[in-house]
Parts: structure tokens; C-alpha cells; sequence
């Protein structure tokens, strides 16, 4: 009888250990599914706040430099008198004392608005690139070429626009400048980028 009552007693035992393991374990898995479900929730809010930081990103690109080649097309619209008017202030602005023995004050107009088309179409270059990595395309040869290429047909299509505007007329020297402009602003991409992000 004795040994019988030991055996029950061990099963009895036995079996609370087994439900006792069987419970932590259930615990344990509900805590594991826990955190997970934590750590998706988490994953999905890094995501979507990733996704719409990169989506704002790529619209402000976009409109900054929508804005600038609205505003290079506005500068094209002016008469020949009105263009030259605005680059003569500036020009007479900056014509000091060390230009005055260098160079005439006509040249040095004609100086400064080559100027300004060179430094506008390099803006130009520099806001296209922005645009094109803020899509997530690193800068390479590709982009490169393309820019250039984008800046020369945009160049030449405002020029072709000039020859419709009062005292101004399309130039092949203001494309070319323009254009040495975009790919001058692109090699200071490569002085800070460096060549290894070219070659891929």
C-alpha cells in the first residue's frame, strides 16, 4: 500500500513539474511573440517615418529645381535693354579699382554676364544631381553624361527661345559657356565625392 501511495504521489508530482514547464514555456513563447510584435511595430514606424522623409526628400528637390530652370527661363524672357540694364548694375557694383587698371569697364560687362551664364547652368548641373540622388541614383559617369547632356539641350533651347525675344538672339558661345559651367560645377562633385564613386 505504501509503495503504492509513493508511486501516485511521484506521478502526481511528476505531472505538476511537467505543467509547471508547460506553463513557463507558454509564458516565455507569449513574451517572445510579444516583443516581436513590439519590434515589427517599431520596424514599420522607422520605415514609414524613412519612407516620408525620402519622399519629401524628392519633392523639394524636385521643386527647387523646377523653380531655378523657371527662373533661367525668366531671365531669358527679358528684352535685350532690360538684361543689359540689370548686368550693367551689377557690373558697375562690382567694377573697382583693380579691374579699372586690368580691363575696360565694356569688358568687364561683357565679363560678368558670361559669368552668370556660366555659374547658373552649373547651379543647374548641381540641382539635377541633387534630384537624381535624392531617387537614390549615386553619382557616376552616367549621371554625369546625362546632366551635361540635360544642361546642353536646355541651354540651347533657351538660346532658340532668346531669338523670339526683343534685342536678344540665340547663341552657340552662350551654349558653350553654359555647358563648361555644368561640367565645371560637376568636377567639384568629383574633388569632394572622390574618383572611386565615378568608376562604379
Amino acid at each position: 500500500m505504501m509503495k503504492e501511495r509513493n508511486l501516485k504521489e511521484s506521478r502526481v508530482k511528476e505531472s505538476d513539474v511537467k505543467g509547471s514547464k508547460i506553463n513557463d514555456s507558454k509564458i516565455n513563447d507569449s513574451k517572445i511573440n510579444d516583443s516581436k510584435i513590439n519590434d515589427s511595430k517599431i520596424n514599420d514606424s522607422y520605415i514609414n517615418e524613412s519612407c516620408w522623409k525620402v519622399r519629401f526628400y524628392q519633392v523639394g528637390s524636385f521643386l527647387i529645381l523646377l523653380f531655378w530652370m523657371i527662373m533661367i527661363f525668366g531671365m531669358s524672357s527679358k528684352t535685350g535693354e532690360q538684361s543689359a540694364g540689370l548686368s550693367f548694375k551689377i557690373a558697375k557694383w562690382f567694377y573697382s579699382t583693380p579691374f579699372r587698371s586690368i580691363m575696360k569697364f565694356d569688358s568687364f560687362h561683357t565679363l560678368i554676364r558670361k559669368c552668370a551664364h556660366f555659374t547658373e547652368y552649373g547651379i543647374l548641373g548641381l540641382l539635377l544631381v541633387n534630384f537624381i540622388h535624392s531617387c537614390g541614383i549615386k553619382w557616376n559617369r552616367r549621371v554625369l553624361i546625362f546632366t551635361c547632356l540635360f544642361c546642353f539641350i536646355y541651354a540651347a533651347l533657351d538660346e532658340y527661345h532668346q531669338s523670339f525675344v526683343d534685342g536678344r538672339g540665340p547663341s552657340i558661345r552662350d551654349v558653350l559657356i553654359d555647358t563648361t559651367g555644368t561640367i565645371a560645377f560637376q568636377g567639384f562633385i568629383l574633388l569632394f565625392a572622390g574618383k572611386r564613386d565615378i568608376c562604379k
